[in-house]
């Protein structure tokens, strides 16, 4: 009888501490649910000013959690990693503690692909949180969706987003 070898999967090791920008995200490519009238458009989640920010609806059309940011684009990004900074105010009501990511090819149809841990950390205010989501995630749209926050609010809000790609490294066990 022949041998046949024994083909062992490669493996992919992403780094978390190897980020690289993805580049030329605009407001007209988020969409967000829910959105006051009165304060935080969501052009202030990439404006590059810490000290403007997105506020979901507290005043009317109020929704319960979750509450999203959509990313869309005309051609798949990867996407592995997040940076975010809160509103830059003292009260700590409505800063995020659990998020989730989304994919979807069409924008209608979703698939959950990661959620983080309950409970993250909501200081120091002034600090860049960093937030990986274990691979990198290519598709057309990426919905960040806000699980829980601080605080027995319905609304969230937060100062500054910016996606990223980790450094991958493919491994051949042969």
């Amino acid at each position: 009888d022949p041998v046949k070898p024994i083909r062992r999967p490669e493996k992919v090791v992403y780094f978390s501490d190897r980020l690289t920008p993805v580049t030329g995200i605009t407001a007209d490519m988020l969409d967000t649910y829910t959105q006051e009238t009165t304060e935080g458009p969501k052009v202030n989640l990439v404006d590059g000013n810490k000290a403007t920010y997105w506020h979901s609806a507290w005043s009317a059309g109020v929704a319960p959690l979750p509450h999203w940011i959509t990313l869309k684009s005309e051609t798949p990004k990867s996407i592995g990693a997040l940076k975010y900074f809160f509103r830059q105010a003292t009260n700590a009501n409505g800063r995020p503690t659990q998020f989730a990511l989304e994919l979807s090819n069409d924008g209608a149809t979703w698939n959950r692909v990661w959620t983080s841990r309950e409970g993250l950390a909501i200081q120091p205010m002034e600090e860049e949180k960093v937030i990986d989501f274990g691979a990198n995630f290519e598709s057309k749209y990426h919905r960040l969706l806000i699980l829980k926050a601080n605080g027995t609010t319905t609304y969230a809000h937060l100062g500054e987003i910016a996606y990223f790609t980790m450094h991958e490294e493919i491994t051949d066990a042969e």
